[in-house]
């Protein structure tokens, strides 16, 4: 019977055997025996030794094989008749590696005399991507581009994490560490192809972060961390007190004995282990019961429980009971010293326990220490904001001005000024806005003082005042109050000397001067451990050398070599921060010209860094300068002078002085 044969197209060159052939069968008619197919197709180029023909009764499944040898055609008999059988040639070299497939045909065999048909089946695309980046840390951004070859009629990317697209290019991100096989597989009614690739994914390098509040302050000293790291999964605390914990954020931690602590965070994640991030807390010793002369401490009125007061390192503590400073009569406790006719009374209430919106805390001046007595204040409330209060006849009511809505830390100053009282509320020490003023005929020697009631018999009330001064006309002739002591350093020509009244140090002092390898001044000063801050207004300096100086001072010994730091004001050479790095070294000087009296330094240290500012108003701080010494931690900090001139005394007056 007639049969028709199927002629394919050439094969491709061998150094391509293992990939898809595009060959194409030709179909062809001739008459041949029943339950034969003929088949015919182009040489392919290369190195060919032969072809191999394939077949079977379902698409791609190809169950025998005849070997053509080198020939082009063949003949596949014993085929059983009316069954349709599906064809594809692979082309072999002399070491029988075989190309792939060539496009497949399919065939119905008929009986005698009849015609079989072919059909060219279109050729299947061949999967190929590319991925950019291959690997990195999570979350890694990956562009997938198919650069697959043929005809697509369908595409499904499967990224190996569960999800999917059909898009032809995409961009994938992984959030989570692992391997993933990303794959894309094409297909048309040729057939179907998959490729695969790797991804690698990292996960991210945990990173330390927090933040302490507050960093210092005076014992018991109360710390919070907030934890702000990223890619932790594990907390590691360590407050350098012993103390460690492993929760994200840990309860406040309270710091009983004074000294320097290193808070220090390690964290851990699938990525690894943090280098520590580390916070410096510096806990300060509680004030003393000591109040320094002629300070006195007393509880006035009928308060229930005892009050008590103390200093340190220019912070006064006053704890203080009683139902009120108001009214017919009061009971507060009161930190006094005797003033004799007109003053002001500065201080910073830094803060202040809330046993009651109406406790108090603040600056006061009064006639006597009687319960009853004749008295003006300004004072800061916990729920009232700051009020000016008064008591104009003895066994009077009260009266009070207040503003409301201001909270510590803030600024309070009561002025006498003949039978005028004045008080004044300021955010920074620097701009000042009148509260009120009443006129009241106290006599000349009266008592000015910091102030604090609980409003609340059965409590105790707590506040903290800083940058206390209190200035009365004329400059201080008076001892000076302890701690503080006074020495010439070096070899002065004239006997120095250093005083204190009513707020304000004045001293006096010749040598040659501050600098080089070897000082000769005067110097008022007290002892200090580790770290710490002086501040001091100049108020005046004689001008006995454009390089006399006035300032404050850290001094590692009163020997005249010693190693140090200051900062000072000069008659013309402005502001001066200047230090002697080693001792008996050579000094080293940053200056800032044109500035005069009255005019504001500090000087700071912390660890080993020394740092000097200066200011117009005691508010706005200016850096002028820094350097880290290896000084001791037993140091003495105070007020410094020299004329730069040994055959005369120069005399500077400084206010404002407060030491944190």
């Amino acid at each position: 019977m007639p049969t028709t044969a199927s002629k394919f197209n050439s094969l491709k060159p061998l150094s391509r055997l293992l990939g898809w052939l595009s060959v194409l069968i030709a179909c062809f008619a001739t008459n041949a025996f029943a339950g034969q197919v003929n088949l015919g197709w182009n040489a392919s180029t290369g190195s060919v030794s032969g072809y191999r023909v394939y077949y079977g009764t379902a698409s791609g499944n190809y169950t025998s094989q005849i070997d053509a040898g080198a020939a082009t055609t063949a003949t596949v008999a014993s085929l059983a008749d009316g069954a349709t059988y599906y064809f594809a040639v692979k082309a072999y070299d002399g070491a029988k590696n075989e190309s792939g497939f060539s496009n497949e045909v399919s065939q119905t065999v008929a009986g005698t005399n009849s015609t079989t048909s072919t059909s060219s089946t279109t050729a299947a695309p061949v999967s190929s991507f590319t991925a950019t980046p291959t690997s990195g840390v999570a979350p890694l951004l990956v562009t997938l581009t198919d650069t697959s070859t043929g005809t697509v009629s369908e595409r499904v990317w499967d990224f190996g994490d569960g999800t999917t697209s059909t898009s032809q290019s995409t961009m994938k991100t992984y959030n989570t560490a692992g391997v993933y096989t990303a794959k894309l597989t094409v297909k048309n009614a040729g057939g179907t192809s998959t490729v695969s690739q790797t991804i690698s994914v990292t996960a991210a390098v945990p990173t330390a972060s927090f933040t302490a509040t507050p960093t210092s302050g005076t014992v018991p000293l109360t710390v919070q961390v907030a934890d702000s790291s990223t890619n932790a999964t594990g907390w590691n605390w360590n407050f350098g007190d012993g103390t460690t914990s492993n929760l994200q954020i840990p309860p406040a931690h309270v710091y009983k004995t004074a000294g320097n602590y290193t808070v220090s965070l390690t964290v851990s994640g699938p990525g690894g282990t943090s280098t520590a991030k580390t916070i410096s807390i510096t806990a300060k010793a509680a004030a003393t019961a000591t109040l320094p002369s002629p300070w006195v401490d007393k509880d006035i009125g009928n308060v229930v429980i005892a009050g008590s007061a103390g200093y340190s390192n220019g912070t006064y503590t006053l704890k203080g009971a009683g139902v009120d400073i108001w009214e017919t009569a009061d009971s507060f406790n009161f930190a006094y010293q005797p003033l004799n006719g007109d003053g002001t009374i500065v201080a910073r209430v830094a803060n202040l326990t809330n046993t009651n919106s109406w406790a108090k805390a603040g600056v006061m001046i009064r006639e006597s220490l009687d319960a009853n007595s004749r008295h003006a204040m300004v004072v800061l409330t916990p729920g009232n904001g700051v009020a000016f209060q008064y008591r104009a006849t003895v066994g009077g009511s009260s009266s009070n001005i207040n503003v409301s809505a201001l909270k510590a830390p803030y600024w309070v100053k009561l002025t006498r000024a003949g039978t005028t009282f004045t008080a004044y509320q300021s955010a920074n020490g620097s701009t000042w806005t009148k509260v009120g003023s009443v006129t009241m005929n106290l006599s000349a020697n009266t008592y000015v003082g910091l102030a604090i009631t609980s409003h609340n018999t059965a409590a105790i009330a707590n506040a903290t005042f800083d940058n206390v001064s209190l200035s009365v006309g004329g400059i201080g002739t008076g001892a000076l109050p302890s701690p503080w002591l006074n020495t010439d350093v070096g070899t002065v020509a004239l006997t120095g000397s250093a005083g204190y009244s009513n707020g304000t140090y004045t001293l006096k002092g010749a040598g040659v001067d501050i600098w080089e390898t070897a000082d000769s001044f005067n110097f008022a000063y007290q002892p200090l451990n580790g770290d710490g801050t002086i501040v001091a207004r100049v108020a005046n300096l004689t001008n006995t050398n454009s390089w006399a100086k006035a300032g404050v001072m850290i001094r590692e010994s009163l020997d005249a070599n010693s190693r140090h730091a200051m900062v000072v004001l000069t008659p013309g050479n402005g502001v001066a921060f200047q230090y002697r790095a080693t001792v008996g070294g050579s000094s080293s000087n940053i200056n800032v010209s044109a500035l005069k009296a009255p005019y504001w330094v500090k000087l700071t240290r912390a660890g080993t860094t020394f740092t000097a500012y200066q200011s117009a108003n005691g508010s706005t701080w200016t850096k002028v300068g820094s350097v880290t010494m290896n000084l001791s931690a037993n140091t003495y900090v105070g007020l410094a002078v020299t004329s730069h001139n040994n055959t005369v005394l120069a005399t500077a007056s400084f206010d404002n002085v407060a030491f944190k």
